[in-house]
This record gives structure tokens, C-alpha cells and sequence, in this order.
């Protein structure tokens, strides 16, 4: 689905871990990082559109529809004071619950290669 949602093939899909846990693609906790510098946009799912420049540092533009006017937001807290320049800790994936499992193993089992049941959908000891 991810190769073919672009015409000319830019979109890869990407494996982020596996089956026994080992994290490829990391998870950074960006959200307690960023909260003491930046504002959140009020009701930022009406916007469609956002533009940043560097002759507006720390604003963002946003528009609902492409020929929407253009509402300025100013995201830094203090314009004074950025972020560091490090990345934030990691976040472990917790995986998935135990109703989550049931789930996969009672109603989707089925549907699963053969040979890849087990796999995807372990049978659950609790």
C-alpha cells in the first residue's frame, strides 16, 4: 500500500522492529522533549496546510484549504530560549496488550500464511 500511494515510487515501506522485539527504526519521546518550548495550535486538525520560513522563526502558517488565508501561529513559548540540540530519549514500544493478542490469534489466525501462524498470531498462555 505504502510503494503505491506515490506515482513515481518515492514512498518505501519500512520494517520498524520485529517479531521478537528488536526495535530498527527508533521512537523518540518528542512530546515531553518539546512541551517546555513550544505552544500547541489550537484546533490544529481543521488545518490542512502549514508553511514555515526562516524569515519567521518559531512561527507556522497554517491554512485549512489551499486557498484559505494564511493564520500565523507563534510556537516558541520564548523566543529567547530553543530546544537543545540533542535527541530526545528512546521510547520502548510496549507492544501489544493481551486482548490485543486474543484478538489476533482468535480472528485473524485464520487468515495468516501457512507456516506464519505462530508467528504473527502465538497462542496466549493468559
Amino acid at each position: 500500500m505504502v510503494e503505491t500511494s506515490s506515482n513515481v515510487g518515492i514512498n518505501k515501506a519500512q520494517l520498524v522492529g520485529t517479531h521478537d522485539g528488536r526495535v530498527l527504526v527508533p521512537v523518540y519521546n518528542w512530546a515531553s522533549f518539546l512541551e517546555p518550548y513550544f505552544k500547541k495550535i489550537p484546533n490544529i486538525k481543521k488545518y490542512h496546510h502549514f508553511r514555515f520560513s526562516k524569515d519567521s522563526p518559531g512561527m507556522v502558517f497554517c491554512k485549512e484549504f489551499v486557498a484559505s488565508p494564511e493564520q500565523p501561529f507563534m510556537l516558541l513559548k520564548n523566543q529567547e530560549v530553543l530546544p537543545p540540540a540533542h535527541l530526545p530519549p528512546t521510547i520502548r514500544p510496549d507492544g501489544l496488550t493481551l486482548d490485543r493478542k486474543n484478538y489476533l490469534y482468535n480472528e485473524i489466525r485464520q487468515f495468516c500464511k501457512p507456516g506464519k501462524e505462530d508467528l504473527v498470531t502465538p497462542a496466549q498462555s493468559n
